[in-house]
């Protein structure tokens, strides 16, 4: 679908789409061979301008300044990657939520005239069997939710993106957070101390844990749920928290391993904050080959 779209948008500025909370998205560079499309995709806020620190600075303080991109530029801000092969798609980002990516390439199917069934295509995380094998066969006794009090801005703008939070550990974590945010304000005396509290949420540091009581011997219906809760996780993950999951057995499973995936250490390009696409997509293509080999890859 995607590659269809592509023809009938042959030149960058045919691909911009706003993204409220990025700026405009473009694809930047695209590469079409051996069953399967590469996409590098850059954010930038156009007309904005980036802050600079000034050096060797005799006095005290750094003078605010202020930097204008070029005419027709704008700084990039975050980046995306893809390699789409038949209905499987792997997708690395910096600085962007792979939700963005989903809203981005659904808009771009739209603006290129593709049939409206199309542009309706939703991401669907692609679960560790290993690691769903354990939480079916162990259960969960225990959730561990931890993160700081930050509210971000992503999280404020989810329904843009269609993501609607029904998961009980989203629900659990919004919650937690904002009863802490609101004991917390409580205590302050007046408005502008309750403002600046605000403004370092980010220094306060939540940990919860919902534990069932009597652990792997709790009620069969407690320890139900607990494990639904746990397999939601394959679904849908909350921004800003770190889950854990600690089945009736004791073993200790992260939120983010019960999705295929893998971290890539990458060099940027010389002076600049680009990652060299090229290297982005060999890492794609050997994590592909990866998954051929386990037959993990379908497409």
């Amino acid at each position: 679908m995607i590659a269809n779209a592509l023809q009938a948008l042959p030149t960058m500025a045919r691909t911009e789409v706003p993204i409220a909370s990025h700026g405009v998205l473009a694809i930047r560079t695209r590469q079409l061979g051996r069953g399967r499309l590469k996409l590098a995709i850059g954010a930038g806020a156009p007309g904005e301008s980036m802050s600079t620190m000034g050096l060797r600075v005799r006095a005290q303080a750094d003078a605010e300044v202020a930097e204008a991109p070029p005419e027709n530029r704008a700084f990039k801000t975050a980046d995306a990657f893809c390699l789409i092969s038949g209905d499987e798609v792997l997708v690395l980002v910096e600085g962007m939520r792979i939700s963005v990516v989903e809203s981005y390439l659904s808009q771009l199917l739209a603006k290129a005239n593709q049939p409206a069934g199309h542009s309706a295509f939703e991401f669907h995380p692609v679960g560790d069997q290993d690691q769903e094998a354990i939480l079916a066969d162990e259960g969960v006794k225990e959730l561990k939710l931890s993160g700081t009090a930050y509210q971000a801005e992503t999280e404020l703008a989810r329904v843009e993106y269609g993501d609607t939070a029904e998961s009980i550990i989203f629900r659990l974590w919004a919650e937690t957070k904002d009863r802490v945010r609101s004991l917390l304000s409580e205590q302050v005396e007046n408005e502008r101390e309750r403002q600046v509290l605000a403004e370092h949420w980010a220094d306060l540091n939540i940990t919860t844990t919902i534990q069932a009581r009597g652990g792997s011997r709790g009620e069969p219906v407690v320890l139900e749920s607990m494990r639904n809760a746990g397999m939601e996780l394959i679904d849908e993950r909350p921004d800003n928290v770190n889950v854990t999951l600690v089945t009736e057995k004791g073993t200790t499973i992260s939120g983010s391993s019960l999705v295929l995936g893998k971290f890539v250490n990458l060099s940027r390009n010389d002076e600049r904050n680009d990652l060299p696409y090229m290297d982005v997509f060999l890492a794609l293509e050997q994590y592909q080959a990866e998954l051929i080999q386990q037959r993990r890859w379908h497409g």
